[in-house]
């Protein structure tokens, strides 16, 4: 027994006696002779598993829409022995997949297993990990997915914020038109007129007082930041307000005489239906006098009233 061994472990034990007796080199690595027996190196447990990315539709990047599948590799375990998790930010845990379909399916194949998500979302970015039965977990595999959704325009400092296709302003106010889209990483803004060659490299577009000169067509376009292909534009149509200040100078005169022109004929209007409805109410009266004196006629000198009669005589006493 060699001193200074008797207590070891056996693997320490092992080591530490490879260490004192000498070696022979081997095509296969190191080989320790320990009186006349040959020991080789201890195997070194099974690495984790390796996640690799098959070719994305389209190429790398992989853009929103488009078709991702992963494949979990281990030296030690076949596909039965695997399995993928993917980590929820809002539980802030790893949990297993496929948790929920969305698309997303895992299956063996050809003794690896295979994740395939069909239509990749913003949902389906993130971090996803391999696990193998008495390995550690593989290193993480973050999936990002590229997209640029629809531009949204808004204008500052009005109630409503929200624009359509055209927007009206009044004549010396300040203008302020933002523009934003979605994306997967901050989109490059730019505003630019139509008939004109400038450009402002800003989402916020600011016009200080706002005149006739200013109406017209304006552009907002944001592209993504790393990928050409993405981008988005809107437009939105700015209308002089015809109640602003140049407008009311501008249709003064006509308002001056617009006014008491309308004024006159109401006048006048009222003055007419007054006389027509006074002729009316005079002819009506003198109607209904001629007709009460007929009915009332004396049948002799001096009478007041006309006395009723039963009979038909055709002679009237008269005295």
């Amino acid at each position: 027994m060699i001193k200074g061994l008797e207590n070891k472990p056996y693997e320490k034990w092992l080591k530490e006696l490879a260490s004192l007796a000498p070696e022979k080199s081997g095509g296969g690595g190191r080989e320790f002779l320990l009186g006349g027996l040959t020991s080789s190196p201890l195997s070194s447990p099974a690495g984790p598993p390796v996640i690799l990315l098959r070719d994305p539709e389209g190429g790398s990047p992989i853009l929103e829409g488009s078709n991702v599948t992963l494949e979990c590799l281990s030296e030690e375990e076949e596909g039965a022995g695997l399995s993928f998790q993917k980590y929820d930010q809002r539980r802030r845990a790893w949990l297993p997949l496929p948790a929920q379909p969305g698309g997303v399916s895992v299956r063996q194949e050809s003794g690896r297993l295979v994740l395939s998500i069909r239509g990749a979302q913003d949902g389906h970015r993130g971090a996803y990990r391999c696990l193998a039965t008495g390995s550690p977990a593989s290193a993480q595999f973050d999936l990002r997915v590229e997209y640029l959704h629809s531009i949204f325009l808004s204008r500052r400092g009005t109630s409503c914020g929200t624009v359509g296709d055209s927007e009206p302003f009044r004549e010396g106010e300040d203008l302020k038109l933002s523009c934003l889209a979605k994306a997967s990483q901050e989109p490059l803004y730019e505003w630019s007129r139509e008939g004109q060659d400038w450009v402002v490299a800003s989402s916020l577009l600011v016009i200080r007082r706002a005149g006739r000169e200013h109406a017209g067509t304006y552009t907002c376009r944001a592209r993504h930041p790393s990928l050409a292909q993405l981008q988005k534009s809107c437009s939105l149509r700015m209308v002089l307000s015809k109640g602003g200040p140049g407008w009311a100078a501008e249709h003064a005169l006509a308002l001056a005489v617009a006014v008491p022109t309308a004024l006159l004929l109401l006048l006048l209007t009222a003055f007419s239906l007054l006389i027509v409805t006074r002729h009316r109410a005079a002819v009506k009266a003198k109607a209904l006098r001629e007709e009460g004196l007929g009915q009332r006629s004396p049948i002799y000198k001096g009478s007041l009233e006309s006395v009723p009669s039963t009979a038909g005589d055709t002679q009237p006493l008269v005295m």
